[in-house]
C-alpha cells in the first residue's frame, strides 16, 4: 500500500507506529529499482507481522512523568529567551497488547494488536500544554489456500489527535486549536507461485483520512495576526476539513532465469493502477480575518477555499537483476508513470486538465573487484518522480471571491481594497511536467576481516519540474525601500493593480515568455541540489559487542529545502518572493557524524548507545514591507549567511530480559539527552524586536521506562 497523502503528499502512517506490529522496514532511497516510484527523497517499505501455528503474545508499557527531566539551564530572565522561556518537557503513557496464532492450523492465522499512546508537551512558563492522543487497532489474516496460493489482509483504524497543538509563545493564551486525523486503510495481497522461480502477485489497497482543524475559540471569533510581530491574537483564522483518499491495485510477475543471454536474471515486470482524491474546505473564523501591523490595525479578508480534485495514476515497470558472471551484477530498469488529474467542471462534471508523462531510466551495478567478495564497487543512475497529490492543482478549482478590506481606527470600519474572482482564476500548463529527481550514486565497500566493513560512497541529487501557479495578470514596479534598522536601501517590488490576478500553474522557467503581464515575475528558476559524501564503518555483533559509525559532509542549494512540498509555494505570485530565493536552506547542514552501539554487560544486560553531532542549519533575516499587495516579508541577505549553533545530542539504554517459564519479561530504561544539552533549532528571522531569539529548543534529559511480558 503506498500510504502518501493524496492531498499534500506527506505521509498517512504518521509517527509513532506501533513497532510491534512492524515485522521489518526497508529504507529505499539510493539505487531503489524500478517497482519503486512516487518518492524523491526515500521509501519505507513496512512488512507487517502474522499469526502462526503457535499461539503467541506480549504486553507492553512505555512510561514518562513530566518531573523526569533535568533543569533546562535557560535564564529566563534574559530578554534573549523570551520566546522560549523554557525547554518543552513530557510525560507519556503508552500500553500495547498484540495476539496471534493459528484459527486453522496449517491453513489460517490471525495477527492483531491495539495501542493507546497519549503524550504530552509542556511549556511551564507559558502555560500551555500540548495533548497528542493516538489509538490505534490492527488486524491480519493470512491464508494458505495450497503450496502455490496464499492470501493477505489487513484492516488499520488510527486517529491522532493533537489537542491544544499551538503551543508557541506567537499565539496568546486564548488562542488554539485541535487537529484530528481519522484514518482507516486495509489491503488485500494474493500470491501465486506458479514453480519455485516464478510467481505471480496482486495487491488492492487503500485508506480515507481526514485533516479537521477546530478553532478553540469556535468559529464565530474573527482572528487577528500582527505581520510585523508575528502574533495570533483572539483566535486562529481557520477552520477547515480536508479529505484524502487512494485506492489502488498492482500486478507483478517475478521470475529466475539461469544461462539466459550472457548469465542469471531475476526480472520483475509489474503494472499499478491507482485513483485518489483530495478535497476540502477552508473557512474564516468570523467571516472575517485581521492583519495587524505592530498592534495597530491594517488589512482584512474575507473569503473562503473550497477544492476539490481527483489523479488517476497508471505506471508500468521491469527490471532485471542480472548476474553476468561472479563477480559483476547489473541492474536496469524501466519505469513510465502517466497521471490524469482532475477537476469539477462548470457543470459539476470532472475535466482533465492535470496530464503528465514521466519516462524513468534506472541503471546500476555490483562488482566484486578482487573476485573474492570483500571488495565491491557499486554505482547507480536513476530517475524518480515524486508522489502523485491533488495539491499540484486543486487551487484551480477555486469558488469565492477573495476580498481584501483596509481597517478603521480601533478596528472599526472595512473599507474595500480589492477583490480577486474566481472565475477563470487559475489556468494549466497543457505541457506541464511532474517534480522528478535525478539520482546519481557511487560507493565502494570492503570487508576487514569477519565482522567489519568500511565504506566509502558519493551521492548526488537534483530536483526539477517543480508545479507552481505564476502570476500573468499582474504589474510590478521596483521601487526603492530604506531598510529601519540597518538604513540600507533595497529594491522591492509594488504590485500597481493587485485585483487583475490571473494564476497559470506550470514548470516555470526563467526567462520564458508565458504572456506574464510582468516579464520578470520568475527571475529563477526553481531547483534544488545535493551532493554528499559519506565515510562509514560498521562491526557486526560479535564477542557481545556491535558498533555502527558514519560521517556524512553534504552540500544543499536550491530555491526550495528538502522540508517544502516541492511546489504550490508563493514564489511566483510576487517577484519580493524571489529576492535571495536561491541559496541553503535550513535543510542544508554540511556536517553529520553518527555512532551507535550495543554492549552486552555482565548478567545479560544490554548497553545501547546513540550519538549525534550536527552543524547548525542556515538561516536569514527577513523584514515586513508594507505595499498595494499588502505587508511582504523580504529577505535582506542570503539565508546561508548566518547558521545556528552546530548541536549533538547521547541517548543511551540499559535493558534486561527474564524468562519465567512460558513467559518471557523485559524491562528497559532509556535516557534521552543524556548531557543535557538544551541548544536553539530555530529563531525568529524577521526584523524587530524579537529578531535572532530563538523560537524552539531541544528537550532537556529525561528518562522513560519500559516493560514488555511476551507469551
Amino acid at each position: 500500500m503506498e500510504l502518501v497523502d493524496a492531498w499534500y503528499g506527506s505521509g498517512v502512517y504518521t509517527a509513532p507506529i506501533d513497532y510491534e506490529v512492524v515485522e521489518e522496514v526497508e529504507i529505499l532511497g539510493l539505487g531503489a529499482p524500478a517497482e519503486y516510484g512516487n518518492f524523491t527523497g526515500s521509501v519505507a517499505n513496512i512488512i507487517t507481522k502474522s499469526g502462526g501455528n503457535t499461539l503467541s503474545a506480549d504486553l507492553q508499557f512505555y512510561y514518562k512523568n513530566f518531573d523526569w527531566h533535568s533543569k533546562d539551564g535557560i535564564n529566563k530572565s534574559d530578554p534573549y529567551w523570551a520566546l522560549v522561556p523554557n525547554a518543552p518537557i513530557s510525560s507519556l503513557t503508552d500500553p500495547s497488547f498484540h495476539l496471534g496464532g493459528p484459527i486453522i492450523q496449517d491453513k489460517l492465522w490471525f495477527f492483531t494488536g491495539v495501542e493507546y499512546y497519549l503524550r504530552k508537551e509542556r511549556i511551564t512558563a507559558l502555560n500551555k500544554t500540548l495533548v497528542n492522543q493516538f489509538p490505534k487497532f490492527f488486524a491480519k489474516l493470512t491464508y494458505q489456500l495450497d503450496e502455490k496460493n496464499k492470501f493477505q489482509t489487513f484492516f488499520e483504524v488510527h486517529n491522532n489527535k493533537a489537542l491544544d497543538r499551538l503551543t508557541s509563545a506567537f499565539y496568546a493564551p486564548e488562542v488554539n486549536e485541535d487537529f484530528l486525523t481519522p484514518t482507516y486503510m486495509g489491503n488485500l495481497n494474493y500470491l501465486h507461485m506458479f514453480s519455485p522461480s516464478t510467481f505471480l502477485e496482486f495487491k488492492v489497497a487503500g485508506y480515507t483520512m481526514d485533516n479537521v482543524y477546530n478553532p478553540s475559540q469556535g468559529k464565530d471569533v474573527s482572528g487577528h495576526y500582527d505581520v510585523y510581530t508575528g502574533m495570533y491574537t483572539r483566535n486562529v483564522w481557520w477552520n477547515s476539513l480536508w479529505q484524502a483518499s487512494r485506492i489502488g491495485t498492482s500486478l507483478s510477475l517475478t521470475s529466475h532465469v539461469d544461462d539466459f543471454i550472457l548469465g542469471s536474471h531475476d526480472i520483475k515486470v509489474g503494472f499499478e493502477f491507482e485513483r485518489s482524491h483530495g478535497a476540502g474546505q477552508r473557512n474564516i473564523n468570523g467571516g472575517i480575518m485581521f492583519e495587524d501591523y505592530n498592534g495597530e490595525p491594517y488589512r482584512a479578508r474575507a473569503g473562503y477555499t473550497k477544492q476539490d480534485a481527483f489523479n488517476n495514476r497508471f505506471s508500468f515497470y521491469a527490471q532485471d537483476s542480472w548476474k553476468i558472471s561472479d563477480s559483476l551484477v547489473l541492474n536496469p530498469g524501466l519505469r513510465v508513470d502517466i497521471i490524469r488529474g482532475s477537476i469539477p467542471g462548470a457543470d459539476d462534471s470532472y475535466k482533465t486538465v492535470y496530464k503528465p508523462t514521466g519516462i524513468e531510466p534506472r541503471i546500476g551495478f555490483i562488482w566484486d573487484i578482487f573476485k573474492n567478495h570483500k571488495t565491491a564497487l557499486k554505482a547507480h543512475y536513476g530517475r524518480y518522480q515524486e508522489g502523485t497529490k491533488t495539491y499540484n492543482f486543486a487551487q484551480a478549482s477555486a469558488e469565492a471571491d477573495d476580498i481584501y478590506y483596509s481597517v478603521g481606527p480601533n478596528w472599526v470600519g472595512l473599507t474595500e481594497l480589492y477583490r480577486i474572482k474566481p472565475d477563470n482564476l487559475y489556468s494549466i500548463d497543457p505541457n506541464i511536467k511532474h517534480p522528478s529527481m535525478d539520482q546519481f550514486a557511487a560507493g565502494i565497500e570492503h570487508v576487514l576481516g569477519s565482522d567489519i566493513t568500511v565504506k566509502m560512497s558519493y551521492v548526488y541529487k537534483k530536483w526539477f519540474n517543480f508545479v507552481e501557479p505564476v502570476e500573468l495578470g499582474c504589474t510590478f514596479v521596483p521601487v526603492s525601500y530604506t531598510d529601519p534598522e540597518t538604513q540600507q536601501a533595497i529594491t522591492v517590488y509594488n504590485n500597481v493593480n493587485p485585483a487583475a490576478a490571473k494564476y497559470f500553474i506550470t514548470n516555470p522557467q526563467k526567462g520564458k515568455d508565458i504572456g506574464a503581464a510582468y516579464p520578470d515575475i520568475v527571475s529563477i528558476t526553481p531547483e534544488r541540489k545535493y551532493h554528499a559524501f559519506e565515510v562509514g564503518l560498521t562491526k557486526r555483533f560479535s564477542n557481545r559487542w556491535q558498533l555502527a559509525t558514519s560521517y556524512v559532509y553534504s552540500h544543499e542549494e536550491g530555491s526550495y529545502s528538502s522540508s517544502s512540498l516541492l511546489g504550490r509555494s508563493t514564489q511566483y505570485l510576487d517577484p519580493n518572493n524571489q529576492i535571495f530565493g536561491y541559496g541553503e536552506f535550513a535543510s542544508s547542514i554540511p556536517h553529520i557524524f553518527k555512532i551507535q552501539g550495543t554492549y552486552v554487560l555482565p548478567l545479560d544486560i544490554n548497553l545501547s548507545g546513540f550519538f549525534v553531532f550536527l552543524a547548525g542549519s542556515p538561516w536569514g533575516r527577513t523584514i515586513p514591507v508594507k505595499l498595494s499587495q499588502g505587508s511582504v516579508n523580504v529577505r535582506t541577505e542570503p539565508v546561508g549567511d548566518r547558521r545556528l549553533p552546530s548541536r549533538s545530542n547521547m541517548d543511551l539504554r540499559l535493558e534486561k530480559s527474564f524468562s519465567l517459564g512460558a513467559f518471557r519479561l523485559s524491562v528497559l530504561a532509556d535516557v534521552f539527552n543524556l548531557f543535557n544539552e538544551v541548544i536553539q533549532i530555530n529563531v525568529y528571522n524577521r526584523a524587530g524586536t524579537n529578531f535572532g531569539k530563538p523560537t524552539s529548543v531541544t528537550a532537556p534529559r529525561t528518562i522513560r521506562l519500559g516493560l514488555k511480558i511476551s507469551y
